[in-house]
């Protein structure tokens, strides 16, 4: 591989990850690195409580009410037929291998460092302390952070070419990232807004400042517009399919987590009135409860 950085704005390429012996001896590097201190330390960790509940959903399909669901099946189908959880502790092994390898093709590929650097970055990522402690936990944040990188490096792709066909995986992705890890909800619908307008607004910035005509400006405000319709419009698609299949599988009212108003309603609980809530059962309890 050179190592010559690339260009401020180049293109981002792919072609010579996939023709450099060198960088696939990196790969090996990485994975045989976290295999070999798997090996040390194999044995699985649980945070009682998420990793119950998750360990409860791949024996009997039961969907927690407060935590994504799709990390249970994936317990069920890597553990059931070996009777182990170390199969489990491997796939997130390699999962976490392949998001240091990711680091280090965003860091060469986006950024235009150098292959030292990239590789460098990529290695520090893999040794990571809480990257290699979370592989061994029964736990969601290994898997959702692969696909929370998968994210970044096609949105980096989508800020540089402004393809239709990349927001679609960017929100595809996002929806697999929340189906492990809730607490990314508030960062993808963010993203979905924010991504296209930041794609757009070095074009904009400059067009105003040359002071283009009318036309040009109308064409790229309706570009621009166009890209931010169709971000919200596969986010709204493909969010309220994830909340028909978490509440088809529960069978409940679709919904991100089945908890939720029981969580909101215990954050905001000394701050309610009997007349805050429209449900008369629901009345009654706050002022049975209520401290005012």
């Amino acid at each position: 591989m050179q190592e010559e950085p690339l260009a401020a704005g180049a293109p981002a390429s792919y072609a010579g990850f996939f023709t450099d012996a060198h960088w696939w001896l990196f790969c090996l590097l990485i994975l045989v690195l976290n295999l070999v201190l798997l090996a040390f330390d194999p044995l699985p960790k649980l945070f009682m409580g998420d990793s119950e509940s998750y360990l409860w959903t791949a024996l009997s399909g039961w969907i927690p009410p407060d935590r994504s669901f799709l990390y249970g099946y994936v317990v069920r189908w890597s553990s059931l037929w070996t009777e182990s959880l170390t199969s489990l502790l491997i796939l997130q092994v390699f999962l976490g291998a392949v998001t240091a390898i990711l680091v280090t093709i965003i860091c060469r590929s986006i950024f235009g460092l150098a292959n030292s650097l990239s590789c460098l970055f990529g290695l520090l990522c893999s040794l990571d302390p809480l990257q290699l402690v979370w592989q061994r936990y029964v736990m969601t944040e290994t898997i959702s952070l692969f696909f929370y990188v998968l994210v970044l490096l096609f949105s980096f792709l989508y800020l540089k070419e402004r393809r239709i066909w990349q927001l679609a995986i960017v929100q595809t992705l996002a929806v697999l990232v929340i189906s492990f890890r809730m607490s990314y909800l508030l960062v993808v619908q963010m993203s979905t807004f924010f991504l296209p307008l930041i794609a757009f607004f070095p074009e904009i910035r400059a067009m105003f400042r040359k002071r283009s005509s009318i036309w040009s400006k109308m064409l790229l405000t309706k570009s621009a517009g166009w890209h931010l319709v169709l971000s919200i419009l596969f986010m709204f698609v493909l969010h309220q399919g994830y909340r028909q299949v978490n509440g088809r599988l529960a069978g409940r009212q679709p919904a991100y987590l089945l908890g939720s108003g029981l969580s909101l309603l215990t954050t905001w609980a000394p701050a309610l009135k009997p007349t805050d809530a429209p449900n008369p059962s629901l009345a009654k309890l706050i002022s049975v409860t209520s401290f005012n």
